[in-house]
C-alpha cells in the first residue's frame, strides 16, 4: 500500500504510515435539495453515497514551525484526534 499525494501548504512537512489495511463501507444517504415547495416530493431526494473507513491505524508526522496560519495544521490533528 505505497501511495504518495502530494499538496502544497507552505511552511508543513507531513508523512502519514498506514499501520493497517482499513475496512471500507459504503452507505446510502438521502441528500435533499428543494426544487419543489413541498418537502416530502420525490423531486427532493436524490440518492447520495458515502464511502467510510474503518479500523484504520496510521501514524502522522506534522512539522510546521514554518507556517503562518494559527492553529497550525499540527493543532488542528491534535484537536480533530482529541475529540474522537
Amino acid at each position: 500500500m505505497s501511495k504518495q499525494i502530494r499538496c502544497v501548504s507552505p511552511g508543513v512537512e507531513l508523512a502519514i504510515a498506514m499501520l493497517s489495511s482499513p475496512k471500507k463501507s459504503r452507505i446510502l444517504r438521502q441528500m435533499r435539495r428543494f426544487k419543489n415547495a413541498d418537502f416530502s416530493h420525490a423531486e427532493n431526494v436524490i440518492p447520495c453515497y458515502q464511502e467510510i473507513l474503518s479500523n484504520l491505524r496510521c501514524l502522522i508526522w506534522v512539522r510546521s514551525e514554518g507556517e503562518k496560519i494559527q492553529p497550525s495544521l499540527r493543532e488542528r490533528i491534535q484537536l480533530a484526534l482529541v475529540s474522537v
